[in-house]
């Protein structure tokens, strides 16, 4: 009996899919849109470890490119580590100083002098005015710190219309009418790793929160100049100034 040919394999559908146990997703054929345009197969597989790998990696590239916190050739790395340390905070001492600044002169040529700590100035922001800023309740806080011989405000909050978004913001104190407080640069925490620096990105400071929280920073004093800005810390876990001005 002579030997029969062969017959040809039944034709299979040119794109298949199937998931292995160990999510791999195995699929024949390459699509563009809804077509085939040829035959391969594609292995893609996570697992727990490699996701959390991809998290950290992002979260070092994220610090390590934008984290020195460029915004207008300003760094802000400074502004953010500062943050690091606790900052104190309490309900008397925000209202100490809000009635501190209540009880400054409104003539205009007044001339005035304020001292108040951190944990003072702090308080205020947290308790007192920080969602007049745009920060959800209790979420605001400040440090103070010298670069040099500038002297530095950062302010800290989270943006209740950006599902409490972690900002900062950093300002220079200066000695110009009706400005005291210049915005100097501002970052966002897009990827939030609970006690990191890692995920903070330079933001542009014309965008209107920010500029909001600038708006009411320079209200606080009324409209003054700052004569002379002095750190007179004594406590360096607290830290103090004295400002002296005149109102306009």
């Amino acid at each position: 009996m002579s030997d029969q040919p062969t017959p040809p394999p039944e034709p299979t559908s040119s794109t298949s899919a199937n998931v292995t146990s160990g999510g791999d997703v195995t699929v024949g054929g390459d699509v563009a849109g809804r077509d085939v345009v040829k035959t391969s197969t594609t292995n893609v597989g996570f697992s727990a470890k490699d996701v959390q790998r991809l998290v950290i990696t992002v979260g070092v590239v994220v610090f390590v490119t934008a984290g020195v916190f460029f915004s207008g050739g300003i760094a802000l790395g400074a502004a953010i580590v500062s943050f690091n340390k606790d900052v104190g905070s309490s309900r008397p001492a925000g209202a100490a100083m809000a009635a501190r600044i209540a009880a400054l002169p409104k003539t205009p040529g007044s001339n005035f002098e304020l001292d108040f700590t951190e944990d003072e100035i702090s308080s205020y922001v947290k308790f007192e005015i920080g969602e007049d800023l745009g920060f959800a309740p209790e979420t605001g806080k400040v440090r103070l710190y010298t670069e040099g011989d500038t002297p530095k405000l950062a302010v800290y909050g989270q943006l209740a219309e950006y599902n409490n978004l972690p900002v900062v913001a950093e300002f220079v104190l200066q000695k110009v009418p009706g400005q005291p407080f210049k915005l100097n640069g501002a970052a966002a925490q897009f990827l939030q790793v609970d006690g990191s620096p890692f995920g903070w990105v330079a933001v542009p400071t014309n965008i209107s929160q920010v500029q909001e929280v600038a708006v009411q920073l320079n209200k606080l004093l009324g409209n003054v100049t700052f004569n002379e800005i002095r750190d007179v810390t004594t406590n360096p876990q607290n830290f103090e100034w004295s400002v002296s001005g005149h109102v306009r």
